[in-house]
């Protein structure tokens, strides 16, 4: 699915590849536009890497709908690396996907394979890519 808006991934706060963050300190995930509802089900905290287990974290949205405000249930581990995915499935509040690929990149995140997103989300199984998304390669 090519995006059909223009809403875009603006800012993860922290970005990609920092250290020494705050161990009970807020992500904020920053889009151009307000997002359609529900979309925080597409954003999950995995310790080590993108296949590691889900680190339990509640998520809340700003008035607008542009910031999502995500804090883990309990600090992080000291010397743990965690990955936070935003999965493609994401829509704006007219429906429509939105633009994040090259985004994400920019800010130190990488392109997943839509076959190592089939897993757990909150103890559901879950396909974070969200239906008929197709990145640039395909």
């Amino acid at each position: 699915m090519t995006p059909s808006s223009t809403t875009t991934l603006l800012e993860v706060t922290p970005s990609g590849g920092v250290t020494d963050v705050a161990p009970d300190g807020a992500m904020t995930i920053r889009f151009s536009g307000p997002m359609g509802m529900g979309m925080e089900q597409y954003v999950d905290l995995h310790q080590g890497t993108i296949n590691g287990p889900v680190v339990p974290m509640p998520c809340t949205w700003s008035v607008d709908r542009t910031v999502l405000t995500c804090v883990p249930s309990a600090a992080l581990q000291d010397q743990m690396q965690y990955a936070l995915h935003v999965g493609t499935g994401m829509m704006d509040a007219d429906g429509h996907g939105v633009v994040m690929e090259d985004q994400g990149v920019r800010m130190g995140g990488e392109p997943v394979p839509s076959g190592m997103m089939a897993g757990m989300h909150a103890g559901q199984p879950v396909n974070a890519m969200g239906p008929g998304w197709r990145n640039a390669e395909g």
